[in-house]
């Protein structure tokens, strides 16, 4: 369920699931040597985002309607996940988190995977974004924005442009 990838110290290292999360690395993006299971002691997390901030990794991931997240220093140990965001509504699961720091604030972007929604699959067009002073607690912050999206990443170019990207919305 939806890799994450960053580049660091010349590697590209994407990590992969559901739980047991697992690492990966490469040269080109094109050939992938497993590393084997990330030490996330979770049994039911997925799409897994990787946000590197100063020198520590910080694995967000979903786990119901909750985010939660793990921090290393070098991929291979993890410390014990928090709860760092909860939806608001029961029937609401939280998809695809994503951490990103900008102008000294966190953001975390999720999408939602909405049981009760009309068309009864649970996939859903919305995601949503809360603001933080800290990358590991967004928890009863505010929506700042909702975005017609499913799945959004958000990544910087080379010349430190934002973007964001998504998925169709299943039909």
């Amino acid at each position: 369920h939806a890799p994450t990838i960053i580049k660091h110290e010349g590697l590209y290292k994407m990590i992969y699931g559901p739980c047991p999360f697992r690492l990966a690395v490469s040269e080109n993006l094109y050939t992938w040597t497993p590393k084997g299971p990330v030490g996330i002691s979770e049994k039911s997390g997925r799409d897994p985002g990787l946000f590197l901030w100063k020198d520590t990794f910080i694995l967000a991931y979903c786990a119901g309607n909750a985010v939660k997240a793990a921090t290393s220093k070098n991929l291979a140990d993890w410390t014990e996940p928090v709860e760092i965001y909860r939806g608001e509504v029961a029937s609401y699961q939280c998809e695809s988190p994503t951490i990103v720091h900008r102008d000294g604030v966190f953001y975390l972007f999720w999408c939602l995977w909405d049981t009760a929604n009309k068309n009864g699959n649970g996939y859903d067009e919305r995601s949503f974004v809360v603001s933080s002073n800290s990358p590991l607690d967004f928890r009863g912050r505010p929506v700042i924005a909702e975005l017609a999206t499913h799945a959004p990443e958000i990544f910087q170019d080379e010349k430190q442009n934002w973007f964001i990207s998504s998925v169709q919305y299943p039909t």
